[in-house]
């Protein structure tokens, strides 16, 4: 992976998700993740990390093709050096998908 500082590190991921439908209009996910953000060269300025989330959301799906979405997160960044990070995050959407289905005339 490239940094902003035009080194090269190594990313590697463990992520798990869940998701379950309710009722035909209603459904929830779940996810977590870890990742650990390693220089490739001994050399490199850039420092080591681990990055963690976890996040979940709920779906309301209104019609065949509308639906909304309340998304729930919170993240963590744990450097080798320096200083930690962390961050939540909520957000309602609305969403609209293109019929799949074509219609010859």
């Amino acid at each position: 992976n490239p940094t902003g500082l035009g080194e090269l590190t190594q990313t590697d991921r463990l992520s798990a998700l869940w998701t379950e439908k309710l009722s035909p209009r209603f459904s929830y996910a779940l996810g977590a993740a870890a990742y650990r953000n390693q220089p490739i060269f001994a050399t490199s300025a850039v420092a080591s990390d681990t990055y963690y989330r976890l996040n979940g959301n709920v779906t309301y799906l209104v019609t065949e093709d509308w639906s909304i979405e309340a998304n729930i997160a919170h993240a963590q960044q744990r450097p080798d050096q320096g200083e930690s990070a962390q961050a939540n995050s909520f957000f309602f959407s609305t969403r609209y998908s293109l019929p799949t289905h074509l219609h010859s005339f």
